[in-house]
């Protein structure tokens, strides 16, 4: 395969300025944009000066087509699911924005579609995939920080919207649009297979015009983790786009994942303490609290200066796209996961009724 011919359907912000630009720009060497569809006659014509692709109405137009490898669906939410399983069914291998669908009932329908078609499904879910988050990634699973107690990830910043992400028929709000994305930051650095019993959310609209949350914050306890800490918010001015993990041995921090520093001991190095209750005495034999010198190790990473992180993302996503269709390699961001995704959204949703799709 020379090249994989892509149509993208739906010309707003995510299709036209990350999945048809990238192609274009950014991935030209693999892929090809062959067509595009939007029903706003000014986006049409606009994407037909841009890209000098085919451009359709309705994304049915499309089916009659045999030239079309992969289908990118780029619409609001809740046309995701209808709109993945007719492509499917009519023979198309599928890419999805995230998130996948609104509830877990639509995934299942979009998963039980690629099982009996035979196509593939793959959900952009390109945040995981950073060259930063990645990195945690790495570093977590190396073990250095030890056991993992608690690991935070906030998205905060200070922002009144008044678009479509604020309304729930569209599946809108900040559990959906930014909780995808740690949520699933988060399955992938724990290894997170089944759904957490214990999930508590709080959800909020502060500054939205539309009904959907613009505040949420969920914590929930793993296997392998006693607390999931995550956080998202439109109302903080002092913008925290932070990534935070509490080990037995060390700890991370991550700024807008392009810088990481990460600080551990090694317990071989520093001695172990065995509980004492006598009363602790200084060097002067006044009371005193537990006190030692730890040899720490901190290390550094730095996004690399041509790159940046969401870039480096939507280009390692397309390369498991390509590596997917070409070599037929494991998909990373699949359905299944994303299934799991939206079972954490729902138990959330059910504590915040006010918030259900």
């Amino acid at each position: 395969m020379d090249k994989i011919r892509c149509a993208v359907i739906g010309m707003g912000r995510s299709g036209k300025d990350i999945h048809a630009r990238f192609i274009v720009e950014e991935l030209s060497d693999r892929f090809e944009l062959v067509a595009v569809v939007d029903p706003l006659p000014a986006r049409r014509e606009n994407a037909k000066t841009v890209f000098g692709c085919d451009t359709y109405a309705d994304y049915s137009e499309i089916f009659s087509r045999n030239d079309i490898d992969i289908a990118v669906i780029a619409t609001p939410t809740n046309m995701h699911c209808d709109i993945a399983v007719k492509l499917m069914e009519n023979g198309f291998d599928v890419i999805c924005d995230k998130p996948a669908a609104n509830t877990v009932s639509e995934i299942d329908k979009m998963i039980e579609t690629k099982n009996r078609t035979g196509k593939r499904l793959m959900i952009f879910q390109n945040w995981a995939l950073g060259l930063g988050t990645l990195k945690i990634e790495e570093i977590v699973k190396s073990g250095v920080l030890g056991r993992i107690v608690q690991i935070s990830i906030h998205m905060n910043d200070f922002r009144r919207r008044w678009d479509w992400q604020t309304v729930l028929k569209f599946g809108g709000g900040n559990i959906f649009n930014k909780g995808a994305h740690a949520i699933d930051f988060a399955m992938h650095l724990l290894d997170i297979k089944k759904v957490p019993e214990k999930v508590y959310a709080v959800m909020d609209i502060v500054n939205a015009a539309g009904d959907a949350d613009d505040y949420t914050k969920i914590v929930f306890e793993t296997e392998n983790c006693k607390t999931v800490d995550i956080e998202l918010s439109n109302a903080e001015a002092f913008s925290d786009s932070s990534i935070r993990v509490q080990g037995k041995t060390g700890s991370l921090l991550c700024i807008e994942r392009d810088h990481v520093k990460w600080r551990y001991l090694l317990p071989e190095e520093n001695p172990k303490h065995e509980l004492d209750t006598t009363p602790i005495v200084n060097d002067e034999g006044k009371p005193a609290y537990c006190n030692e010198k730890i040899k720490w190790h901190d290390e550094e990473w730095e996004m690399p200066r041509d790159n940046k992180d969401f870039v480096s993302s939507v280009k390692i996503f397309y390369d498991n796209v390509w590596n997917a269709i070409s070599n037929s390699a494991d998909i990373r961001c699949t359905p299944e996961l994303s299934r799991i995704q939206l079972e954490i959204i729902e138990k959330c949703l059910q504590q915040n009724p006010r918030f259900k799709y």
